[in-house]
């Protein structure tokens, strides 16, 4: 699909900053600080362990949203975006989160 010259005042242009990726252990771990600007994130589990996501609260193992080892993924956008901290903890062991954010 070709955009007209007239179609790009139609779309909202975001920014986004550097991504980036942290590792989280058995312990609550803060993946995304809050940011009252997020107007979107991408996290995905690169790791080898389940990771369970919590937003704006401690992160429990079986409770919350589970990213799955190995490219477990959510996107956050308009119709769900969390702009408080965002929190994961695994069972044992330590995975590896990678993230991007933008405003």
């Amino acid at each position: 699909m070709a955009f007209k010259h007239s179609d790009w005042r139609k779309i909202n242009f975001i920014t986004g900053q550097t991504p980036g990726s942290t590792s989280v252990s058995n312990s609550n771990t803060e993946i995304l600080a809050a940011n009252t600007a997020r107007r979107w994130c991408v996290l995905t589990n690169i790791g080898n362990k389940d990771v369970w996501v919590a937003m704006g609260q401690t992160a429990l193992v079986n409770k919350g949203m589970l990213l799955g080892r190995s490219g477990g993924s959510v996107v956050m956008g308009n119709d769900f975006m969390c702009v408080d901290a965002v929190n994961g903890i695994t069972s044992s062991g330590s995975s590896t989160i990678a993230f991007q954010e933008g405003q």
